[in-house]
């Protein structure tokens, strides 16, 4: 699960950011309200905004316009939203209605997701979960783990390292039992626990399984797993194809080491990936798949986000993501 990302601002707002969400979804300005104050909604309403601070949206039942002021970050509507005045059926969808046209009035508290891609608005008891409706198709997002539970080992992933020949799996912990297959240098294994000087092992598409020496383990570093399609957590971030391009989603995985370093894969929507390098949460460098020649890159830190540009390409990732929730 991701991290609520919120920056606080005075007078006790605390708001992420909302003219990047709004660019983060220029493609498709459209949310889907999928919560009201904790409750799943009824009857798809649904929310808009205009890069002019306009916006308009549906309860589930009357539709409604306004315009915001977008002041250091923080969302203002000072005054009153218009709506249609059709009698709501059923108390469920009058009370959403009354909800949601109550939250839009005054400062408005704004967080955002970034793994799961959800932006929560609130103001006193009100509170809209919504997601963005997006135009664009996105690359499949890879599986936290290769789709798998994590494994029980600590550190859950480990390979072999610093032997002459592969690593022999064998059937119990000890040196004469059955060699059951073997171990490449380097090829990510599934640790699920050490007992002594042995531990279980698998390969990540469960072929192989059994017991490997724990003298020939290493832990297995963020690059190696990312290279191998091993994440701690999946999801989207913002990002952009192109000189002047507007910012859409693309797909990432990240697999994370202490301290906040970590590999970013993103794959944008083409199904070009990129690999993104961080050090104690800072950007080192990054690197292609399925794209040649060389390219340069680049980074700045804006609040809780580091904005890279690599090439004409522009990425920005949350520190949740490099820190998990």
């Amino acid at each position: 699960m991701g991290q609520w990302l919120t920056e606080h601002r005075p007078r006790g707002l605390a708001v992420f950011g909302l003219a990047t969400l709004l660019s983060t979804v220029a493609h498709s300005s459209e949310w889907q309200v999928t919560r009201v104050n904790g409750a799943p909604s009824l009857n798809g309403p649904t929310l808009s905004f205009q890069t002019d601070g306009r916006f308009n949206g549906s309860t589930g039942c009357n539709r409604f316009s306004g315009e915001a002021q977008f002041q250091d970050g923080a969302l203002l509507v000072s005054r009153p939203v218009a709506s249609t005045r059709m009698a709501c059926p059923g108390d469920g969808l009058s009370q959403q209605e009354d909800s949601m046209i109550a939250l839009f009035e005054g400062w408005i508290e704004a967080t955002y997701d970034p793994l799961r891609d959800i932006l929560r608005l609130s103001k006193g008891d009100a509170v809209l979960d919504l997601v963005a409706l997006a135009d664009t198709p996105l690359s499949p997002l890879p599986q936290p783990h290769a789709g798998l539970d994590r494994p029980r080992g600590e550190p859950p992933y480990v390979n072999p390292f610093g032997l002459s020949e592969d690593m022999p799996v064998r059937a119990a912990p000890d040196a004469s039992s059955d060699v059951l297959g073997v171990a490449f240098m380097g090829q990510v294994l599934r640790n699920e626990g050490c007992d002594g000087a042995w531990c279980r092992v698998a390969t990540l598409d469960g072929t192989l399984s059994g017991w490997a020496e724990r003298a020939g383990l290493e832990t297995s570093g963020s690059a190696l797993r990312a290279g191998q399609g091993v994440f701690d957590a999946t999801g989207q971030v913002p990002c952009a194809q192109g000189v002047g391009a507007p910012m859409t989603r693309c797909a990432m995985g990240v697999a994370r080491d202490a301290g906040g370093s970590a590999t970013v894969v993103v794959t944008r929507p083409d199904g070009i990936t990129r690999i993104l390098f961080f050090t104690e949460g800072a950007f080192v460098s990054a690197d292609t798949s399925q794209a040649g020649g060389g390219f340069d890159s680049s980074a700045t830190r804006d609040g809780d986000l580091t904005k890279i540009t690599v090439d004409d390409e522009r990425y920005e990732i949350p520190d949740a993501v490099l820190l998990g929730g």
